[in-house]
């Protein structure tokens, strides 16, 4: 095992891309990458038949692979136990990781699993007039309704300069009831193609619908829109229903480990 400077990394993400290996989950942007290494965030191991990078995040490092088999997951495990701050780890992968055994190989205390959806623009006629944008007011309880639903880590809250950009950016739309937001989507949008980045609801509203009627007020507004994808936890059955039964998301059989070591 070697570890890369970062003067050689790029050249062997640019080589290991034209190689070609069997096994990737590096689904992102070569200028994303580019932008990594200028944060000097990146570390990178190069072994035999595999290329492990490392992508450190505020709370947590994320790991990406490029390999011709699965000793790839033997060879993480010797930087696992070489680098004593890794304490959650994040893999996305097409297929489910379970077949690697990987959490046989690292020793952890929590595994979240993550399922991606996509819709490929099949979509009712949806028409509706009862949202409204978020505004620098609704920042804090935003922040509220956003910090008391979901996890730190695997959830991706936005920070507070992201919520201000979301709603600069009128990315944010809610449901109000009696002058208090009962719920909130956030969105990002590229080309038609739209993401959602976090549906929330209001705790003393939920079971009342409103996570269908923020989707539907979404969707009115994005009738253009060619595809839609998200992220939704895999043992999140609720919301599964939501976006699978009622609004016709499929699986993609792509995957985000989030394990806790």
């Amino acid at each position: 095992m070697s570890m890369i400077t970062k003067e050689q990394i790029y050249h062997l993400y640019t080589e290991a891309i034209q190689k070609k290996y069997r096994y990737s989950n590096c689904y992102f942007q070569p200028q994303r990458f580019e932008e990594w290494l200028k944060e000097d965030a990146v570390s990178c191991y190069s072994f035999e038949n595999s290329i492990i990078f490392l992508l450190n995040e505020t709370d947590h490092i994320k790991v990406f692979f490029m390999s011709d088999d699965f000793e790839w997951i033997n060879n993480f495990k010797i930087i696992v136990e070489n680098i004593q701050n890794i304490y959650v780890i994040e893999i996305v992968t097409k297929g489910d990781p379970e077949c690697y055994d990987l959490s046989t190989k690292i020793r952890c205390r929590e595994i979240i699993k993550y399922e991606r959806l996509r819709n490929g623009g099949e979509i009712s006629e949806s028409k509706t007039d009862e949202y409204f944008y978020c505004t620098e007011k609704d920042h804090k309880i935003l922040r509220e309704m956003m910090d008391s639903t979901f996890r730190p880590i695997g959830d991706h809250i936005p920070s507070d300069i992201e919520l201000d950009g979301f709603i600069k950016s009128k990315s944010i739309i809610g449901i109000y009831d009696n002058e208090s937001i009962a719920g909130f989507i956030i969105f990002e949008d590229t080309k038609k193609t739209s993401y959602v980045r976090m549906l929330c609801v209001n705790e003393k509203y939920r079971g009342k619908g409103i996570g269908n009627k923020l989707m539907q007020c979404y969707f009115s507004i994005h009738k253009d829109f060619k595809s839609f994808t998200l992220w939704c936890r895999a043992d999140n059955t609720p919301a599964l229903n939501l976006y699978i039964n009622k609004w016709n998301y499929k699986k993609e059989n792509l995957y985000n480990y989030i394990f806790i070591v």
